[in-house]
């Protein structure tokens, strides 16, 4: 949950000190890095007030800095990408340094030896490896987005690559990509696109569309790449004890550019299920595609540049259904009462458990193997503008739009009432990002960011296998839910989840940051304020409009008698909301050019959940009478 229980009536709050003798990443959870280092002459002596110009390669913007008087300079807030890197100083060859490599989250150091010589001459040095981050002891890596779009992964879900980290391991119970890290729970990872949270705010896991991918947000055409930091965070971070997973989206270049994209799968090219096949079922239908296209260009060249993508999906899959139903002896002699609920669970594919005429209870369970039937129809459009107005000041905005529908028969669907469960999703984000450079050592950045998840959820009847559900003229159920302890199909609940509801996630982000290369510090210091609404109605909560029936065993059913009744009774609408404040500064002191010291503290102010029409109550019961 949002807030920490047991900490006082009214206000929860944590502080965090780290404290290392090695050095934090600088621009931990920016959407930036940084380049630093040493100008040097051939025999180790520091150049002091050489000239630096880095370029921008794709877009041609340039940044100007000068070493100090021990020749080290740091050039702060550097979108990722690949730059040009011109050094000059009196009475010293001038040294051009060609695909230098600036990833997110990370400081590129880059010392130069400059030769004697003019000016007017220059050597020029092809770079273009990545380079390591010798100046942080953060745990993770950086995956560019040109290797996210060429590895074959399963419903194109970069997600599915955090695994590969130092630490992280697939969680079984999530979705494609889902991952925890150094025995975390996957709601413990932070997600940003853009330097901003894409997260469920209440269950605070990885927001994705009908696909069960992160394609809304961050599909692997729009990513220009990533970051995943698994260990020794910053102050700057918080909230959460995983990973954080720092998504960059791909900007417009001085060149337009265009890409078209199909992916295809076909039940054709799949082997059967071994349980389909052992029952001697055929293979059920596949058809998944996922296609799609990119431009980007420029909308005034070294000053405005734009990326616009859509992605589609059209998926129809099946998936397969084990477990043990009421056998046709159970229902023919079921007591009449109950035999309308019964009737709604599909009929075995196979024999008894054991012979009728034994009188074994297990002659009133068969086993079941068959498939179910779901469709998905996904669209998801991203925009991305960036403009310079001046050598000082940055600006870029995104919006990622998805919008789709997900048909999903689960074994659930096989009992009654037999229903099909229809999700219609749409998730927005919106990042804004300002950034001004009062001087060359002295950055301001301020940035907005909003996420909005909403889901619908109804329900449909679909009789299969033989199964007879009742309904009313208009397609809801008539009877409740079933819970038969010894069947095994859908968990032992006869019957899934009934009834609509409706949810919707906003969140709304405000973060500023100031860093300031003082001497041999690196200063930074910022706020990050989270307002969170939660707004839910639904009916499907302890059996929805019908309620459940409780039995303990099939025989039970069978005779008609039941352990209990459940169902819920009140006002179904909720609107949550809370608010998360954040205050965070940290400082880097380069004490040797082998030795850095950094420290850091941050607070954290977690307001009390609150229901905007006072429907949030806790029931405390007198304490007399009680033992302990």
């Amino acid at each position: 949950m949002p807030f920490l229980p047991g900490w006082g009536p009214r206000k929860h709050r944590w502080i965090g000190l780290w404290i290392g003798l090695l050095a934090f990443s600088a621009s931990a959870q920016t959407i930036t890095g940084s380049l630093t280092g040493t100008i040097m002459d051939p025999t180790g002596a520091v150049i002091p007030a050489a000239a630096l110009q880095v370029e921008n390669e794709a877009t041609g913007v340039m940044r100007a800095v000068t070493a100090d008087a021990l020749g080290r300079y740091v050039v702060p807030q550097l979108p990722p990408g690949t730059y040009t890197v011109k050094i000059s100083a009196p009475d010293f060859k001038q040294a051009v340094i060609r695909h230098v490599v600036i990833q997110v989250a990370t400081a590129t150091v880059l010392d130069v030896q400059l030769e004697p010589g003019s000016l007017t001459e220059t050597i020029t040095v092809m770079g273009g490896m990545e380079q390591i981050d010798l100046r942080s002891p953060e745990l993770g890596g950086v995956i560019s987005g040109r290797l996210t779009r060429e590895l074959p992964l399963n419903g194109r879900d970069f997600a599915q690559l955090t695994r590969l980290m130092a630490g992280a391991t697939a969680d079984s119970e999530g979705g494609i990509g889902a991952f925890v890290v150094n025995g975390q729970r996957a709601s413990a990872n932070n997600f940003l696109v853009d330097g901003t949270e894409v997260n469920q705010p209440v269950m605070q896991v990885n927001a994705t569309g009908p696909s069960g991918t992160s394609a809304p947000f961050a599909s692997v055409e729009a990513i220009k790449e990533f970051k995943v930091q698994t260990h020794n965070y910053s102050a700057e971070f918080g909230r959460f004890s995983g990973a954080v997973v720092n998504v960059i989206t791909r900007s417009g270049s001085n060149d337009f550019h265009g890409r078209l994209f199909e992916f295809f799968r076909h039940d054709r090219l799949d082997a059967n299920n071994f349980f389909l096949n052992a029952a001697g079922q055929k293979r059920p239908p596949l058809r998944s595609h996922q296609f799609g296209g990119t431009i980007s260009g420029p909308i005034k060249k070294k000053r405005a540049f734009f990326f616009g993508l859509y992605e589609g999906l059209r998926q129809r899959v099946s998936s397969v259904a084990n477990g043990t139903v009421p056998s046709r002896y159970a229902r023919q002699i079921a007591d009449p009462r109950i035999r309308p609920v019964i009737d709604q669970i599909v009929l075995p594919t196979g024999p008894p458990l054991a012979p009728p005429q034994t009188h074994d209870p297990l002659a009133l369970i068969a086993p079941f193997t068959g498939s179910t039937p779901s469709s998905i129809t996904e669209n998801d459009v991203t925009v991305r503008i960036d403009y310079r107005p001046s050598d000082v000041d940055q600006f870029f905005g995104r919006y990622s739009l998805g919008d789709g529908t997900k048909q999903f028969a689960s074994s659930a669907a096989l009992l009654p009432p037999n229903v099909v469960e229809e999700t219609n999703i749409r998730l927005q984000a919106l990042t804004l990002n300002y950034m001004h450079l009062f001087s060359p050592t002295v950055v301001h950045d301020f940035r907005f960011g909003f996420t909005r998840i909403a889901n619908t959820q109804v329900n449909r009847v679909l009789p299969l296998f033989g199964a007879v559900p009742a309904q009313t003229s208009d397609g809801r159920p008539l009877l409740p839910l079933v819970i038969v302890s010894d069947l095994t199909l859908n968990n032992n609940i006869v019957g899934g989840t009934v009834g609509p509801s409706r949810e919707a996630f906003n969140t709304f982000q405000y973060i500023d940051a100031i860093s300031w290369l003082h001497g041999r510090h690196t200063i930074k210091a910022g706020i990050d304020i989270r307002r969170v609404q939660f707004n839910r109605f639904s009916l499907r909560d302890n059996g929805g409009e019908t309620g459940v029936l409780v039995f303990s065993s099939t025989e039970a059913l069978v005779l008609n008698t039941p352990q209990a009744f459940i169902n819920q009774v009140g006002e179904r609408h909720r609107g949550f909301r809370f608010s998360n404040f954040s205050f965070y500064g940290q400082d880097e002191f380069d004490v040797t050019p082998r030795l850095t010291l950094s420290w850091g503290a941050r607070y954290e102010l977690n307001t009390v959940l609150r229901e905007v029409n006072g429907r949030l109550v806790n029931l405390f019961r007198d304490a007399r009478g009680r033992f302990g």
